[in-house]
């Protein structure tokens, strides 16, 4: 088993949970193998953000150096000129035909559009990395295990330091010991917010406005 029993046990405790079954310790024990599993890969994928900002970068360079070389293209009013501007040799000139042209005008279209669809996608995702949160992603996973333990939906108490609050904090010693909970306020408050932004994002469009791929 990836964690201790008796710790695992005395999270299951802190839930006010009565009794306490193996197979109730085996079933979270394996909901907290998952909750770990993603909480790594969310910070994994904070650590591309820097990384991911220079890719953006390079492909809107090469999408904006592919449009201007279509609209040098399609300014030129003859094939000569066009290579012409290009600065071809003259006798590269005099063999190049228009089908030759032509292929490499729908080559450097194709290469354009390519970058195009990559930026947008690439814009997607890096939003959803700058949106996000590790700790409180890692609580509010913490809380749906929570609710499925105990079969409650409430947020935590008012008065102190309640059975989610002590059961979220015996779980995050478990998954990830440097992270600091805090006082039950701020805990409660942080997980109120996260959970108003999950539903936020599964009932809306997303915020982040970015343009949809726009081909050539």
């Amino acid at each position: 088993m990836e964690f201790d029993q008796q710790q695992l046990r005395q999270a299951i405790v802190d839930a006010n949970k009565k009794s306490v079954e193996q197979t109730t310790i085996v079933w979270l024990a394996e909901r907290l193998g998952s909750i770990k599993r993603r909480h790594h890969a969310r910070q994994a994928k904070r650590e591309q953000v820097h990384d991911q900002k220079g890719l953006l970068e390079a492909v809107l360079q090469i999408r904006d150096s592919a449009d201007s070389i279509l609209k040098t293209l399609n300014e030129q009013p003859t094939v000569a000129a066009a290579l012409n501007e290009f600065k071809r040799p003259a006798a590269l000139i005099a063999s190049k035909t228009t089908d030759g042209i032509a292929q490499e005008i729908k080559e450097v279209r194709s290469l354009r559009n390519t970058a195009e669809q990559v930026r947008y996608h690439l814009e997607v995702e890096y939003a959803g990395l700058g949106r996000q949160h590790i700790q409180t992603d890692l609580e509010l996973d913490l809380y749906d295990a929570y609710c499925g333990l105990t079969g409650k939906k409430g947020m935590g108490s008012e008065k102190g330091e309640g059975p989610l609050y002590r059961f979220e904090k015996a779980c995050l010693a478990l998954i990830d010991p440097d992270l600091e909970i805090g006082t039950s306020i701020a805990f409660r408050l942080r997980l109120m917010e996260a959970h108003k932004r999950r539903r936020e994002e599964i009932t809306r469009k997303d915020k982040v406005q970015i343009d949809p791929p726009n081909d050539v």
